[in-house]
């Protein structure tokens, strides 16, 4: 009886999902093993073994960008202390499911929860207990594996929706303006080669679709709390929510930037454009004239990346989803 090795770098999401399935299905099974063999030990004289499930095999969690960890650590602690398991008290204590990294967090509070049962573990078969002790622990241990079920089936629910809303979604795109007015993609975009257009489409497309492409949130280094970006071989495009389906587009560039001093110069400089008109953008978003100005900017923009018809659907090649 061992516990599957996770390495989130080589796992997609949903292989994820299975082998932490199978992981917690796992540290039941030996809970309920550990629970008889109490039991029987209390009635026998006679010495009993515990199993000797392979610990060597524990939850091996990739840590992200210090922003993302603070997130999953500051959700961990709500959930970790909660005494009522039950899913409307855990969903109350977890991210907003509109939340760009819902999935994500939710995944690494179920692995963070497995390493901790496998802890729970490990303890209640090396320690001498009393039997008030043993019953203490097992209960934390039936407790997070019930978390464990809960975020389980969120996820599950959320994926559901998201292929249901899939057909239907369709996010505005609102322009950040430069101080002469003009927004600033479209004139980053004419300065770039041609070749990465269709590219860029499909990121832009993503956001339109509500699936952003691998998306990456921006560290606080450069001043970009809320700010995010997709990105694709060579190219990046940096974007910001302002409503329920108003996305700002902010920036778009290649790679090749990243690669001199001047990348997080260009970042700052952008996020500070953003920035400086962040809340006269969500004030006018009730505004029908703006919003028929950003439409039109979204028709130029479609235009000069290739789309020849402007009313065409947008549509998202398989694989392009987050993993």
């Amino acid at each position: 009886m061992e516990l599957i090795k996770i390495d989130p770098s080589s796992k997609t999401s949903q292989e994820l999902l299975s082998i932490m399935d199978e992981n917690t299905k796992i540290t039941r099974d030996m809970a309920k093993q550990i629970k008889k063999l109490h039991e029987e030990s209390t009635r026998e004289t006679t010495s009993v073994s515990f199993p000797e499930p392979n610990f060597k095999e524990e939850p091996e969690i990739k840590e992200e960008d210090e922003d993302f960890e603070q997130t999953v650590s500051y959700f961990f602690k709500k959930i970790d202390l909660l005494d009522d398991v039950s899913p409307d008290i855990l969903t109350k204590n977890l991210p907003n499911q509109d939340d760009y990294d819902y999935e994500k967090i939710l995944l690494r509070l179920r692995a963070e929860l497995l390493r901790k049962s496998v802890e729970l573990l490990r303890f209640i078969k090396e320690e001498d207990l009393s039997s008030e002790d043993r019953l203490a622990f097992e209960a934390e241990l039936s407790k997070n594996n019930d978390k464990m079920t809960i975020l389980r089936n969120l996820m599950l629910t959320k994926e559901e929706q998201d292929e249901h809303k899939e057909e239907t979604v369709r996010n505005k795109l609102i322009f950040v303006p430069s101080p002469s007015g003009t927004p600033i993609v479209l004139n980053e975009l004419k300065r770039i080669d041609p070749v990465y257009y269709e590219d860029f489409l499909g990121l832009f497309d993503s956001i339109r679709t509500g699936r952003f492409k691998n998306f990456t949130r921006l560290t606080a280094n450069n001043g970009g709390y809320g700010v995010f970006e997709v990105k694709d071989f060579k190219i990046r495009v940096l974007f910001a929510r302002l409503g329920p389906t108003e996305y700002a587009v902010i920036s778009a560039f290649t790679k090749k930037v990243q690669t001199s001093k001047g990348y997080n110069e260009l970042v700052t400089l952008r996020i500070n454009d953003y920035q400086r008109v962040e809340q006269a953008l969500k004030a006018n978003l009730v505004s029908e004239e703006f919003l028929k100005i950003n439409a039109d900017y979204e028709q130029e923009l479609d235009r000069l990346l290739g789309r020849t018809t402007e009313k065409a659907k947008v549509k998202e090649k398989k694989g392009e989803q987050n993993d």
